[in-house]
């Protein structure tokens, strides 16, 4: 839909949005959620109902669309991708105003808070409030509304406090909360008791562990024996499922099942409860704004609940196993930091959706799906290893055939009208990105015709907001490169090594030698080597 079409849908009034005497507001709505109820008042879908009738209604406004953060907390604005967005889209002049349910759904991080205030502040645009009734086009709330701002967090603050005093006053007293985990299940009286089938499956795996077989090993055996892997595994794949949320980039997908596997083991041969013991306070939360947890090395005072619970193996034997567990962490550990590749966070394996993973192997490196690569004795993935060598070539082909041509450019003005165009386009998807306000009109028009072109704009909307860093460093790059063959050759060079993730968003790796490119414009590419 280009801005011709959108001025003329959204031109609801006897004057046009170019009309210098009465010229319509641009007003954004912002919705985050952080709960997963999917019918309650607060629900994401409730509210866009309710701010898309909302934005419809006033023949003064323009929809500069609903910007949106699903099942993200407020205190901070890590992962919040819409909120970025429209606090971008406000400093590059899209929005005038934004209407948001309240304060704690915009922030409750006193610093972000204000910080975003300052900028709607510097760039004149309003925000109103509607729980607290709160507008920062009158001045006289300015004052109450950064006062609500510290309340809010301060009620996150004291909110996590009187959590954390209740959590150590339960845990003193020797009160643990009960876990669902393989071998036992609570009874609906609170009392705890041992699935036989399941503990069984427990004991074997640790005396294996204890005899020396490797995690991968003892999965491989269950596996072959079509033992079912444990429920708890999936937890947020089902939840996922109800809610209609799909896999992020890079996940497995849902229809997959891995059954067990050595970080299954892993997991398992850890937890002291299979000794009847409880171990409260292994983990903490360093900070309520972050949400972050770290392991507990002496930070908070743990406790140790003897017999909590009926005993599935020995003290002794779990033991034994910690010691082979704790030699393992230090043989396999990784030494220094992980090395990072242009093609790190890129590939992405069409038959499990996960991420492809490095190896070096003689001096070459290698990328592969790591559910190929279980060895569990399940077929799960049929994707096979690919030289990194292979895969740059094929780069190079994709970005050659998107952007140069078979042209060879002998001339300075050939070169030069090719370098321009390249820079051009990047900075064209920094400027016309109107993601949301495009979604909303397709909202308005037939939203179950255009689901699914509106669910491919906003993922596109989310991979751009990623890689905004990474394209404006291309522009700036590609401006410094000389108008010639030489220009040209630096600049394959450059897409095929560190600029690689300024141009492709993803590189989708099917069988039969096919891979599809998405492009920083949302085009794509299909390259096919067999």
């Amino acid at each position: 839909m280009n801005t011709k079409e959108i001025n003329l849908v959204t031109d609801r009034c006897a004057g046009s949005i170019n009309n210098t005497e009465n010229p319509l507001i641009k007003v954004a709505a912002y919705i985050r959620v952080s709960t997963d109820t999917a019918d309650q008042e607060n629900s994401y879908e409730t509210q866009e109902r309710y701010f898309n009738t909302l934005l419809a209604s006033n023949c003064k406004w323009v929809s500069a669309g609903i910007y949106s953060d699903y099942g993200i907390s407020g205190t901070t604005d890590k992962g919040r991708t819409g909120f970025k967005r429209i606090m971008r889209h406000c400093r590059e002049g899209k929005i005038d105003r934004i209407v948001c349910k309240s304060i704690s759904r915009f922030a409750r991080n006193t610093h972000d808070f204000l910080t975003a205030l300052d900028t709607l502040k510097n760039n004149n645009i309003s925000i109103l409030f509607e729980k607290e009734n709160i507008d920062t086009a009158n001045t006289a709330d300015n004052f109450i509304l950064t006062a609500l701002g510290a309340f809010a967090q301060e009620e996150s603050r004291s909110i996590s406090e009187n959590i954390r005093q209740s959590i150590k006053q339960r845990y003193s007293c020797g009160i643990a909360a009960n876990r669902h985990i393989y071998g036992y299940r609570c009874s609906d009286g609170g009392k705890i008791e041992i699935i036989e089938d399941e503990a069984k499956i427990i004991r074997r795996i640790f005396e294996e562990i204890a005899e020396g077989k490797a995690y991968i090993e003892v999965a491989r055996e269950l596996n072959k024996e079509n033992i079912p892997p444990p429920e708890h595994i999936y937890t947020k794949k089902h939840k996922n499922l109800r809610l209609n949320i799909p896999p992020s980039k890079g996940e497995l997908k849902y229809d997959i099942d891995r059954g067990w596997t050595a970080q299954n083991i892993s997991n398992i041969i850890k937890l002291e409860r299979y000794t009847g013991d409880v171990l409260l306070n292994k983990s903490y939360i360093k900070s309520y704004i972050t949400h972050k947890s770290a392991s507990n090395s002496g930070e908070m005072p743990q406790y140790l609940i003897k017999n909590h619970h009926p005993a599935i193996i020995e003290h002794s034997l779990f033991d034994k196993v910690q010691n082979i567990r704790k030699i393992n962490s230090q043989k396999y550990s990784a030494v220094g930091a992980p090395g990072t590749y242009p093609l790190s966070k890129l590939i992405v394996c069409s038959c499990c959706g996960r991420f492809y993973t490095v190896r070096k192997y003689k001096d070459k490196t290698f990328w592969f799906c790591p559910t190929s690569a279980l060895n569990n004795g399940r077929k799960v993935c049929n994707s096979q290893p690919i030289n990194e060598d292979t895969i740059l070539n094929i780069c190079t082909e994709a970005f050659k055939q998107r952007f140069i041509g078979s042209e060879m450019f002998q001339d300075l003005y050939g070169a030069e009208r090719l370098l321009r165009r390249i820079a051009y386009k990047l900075e064209s998807s920094l400027k016309t990105d109107n993601i949301e306000r495009d979604c909303y009109f397709l909202t308005q028009n037939n939203k179950q015709k255009y689901g699914a072109l509106i669910e491919r704009m906003k993922n596109y909307g989310d991979e751009l907001e990623g890689n905004l860093d990474n394209i404006k460093r291309a522009i700036e790059w590609i401006k410094t490169l000389p108008y010639n063959n030489d220009g040209i050759n630096k600049l394959i060079a450059g897409f095929g090594s560190e600029y690689l993730k300024s141009f492709v968003f993803s590189l989708t790796v099917y069988e039969k030698g096919i891979y599809r490119f998405c492009w920083f414009d949302g085009k794509e590419t299909t390259i096919a080597t067999a």
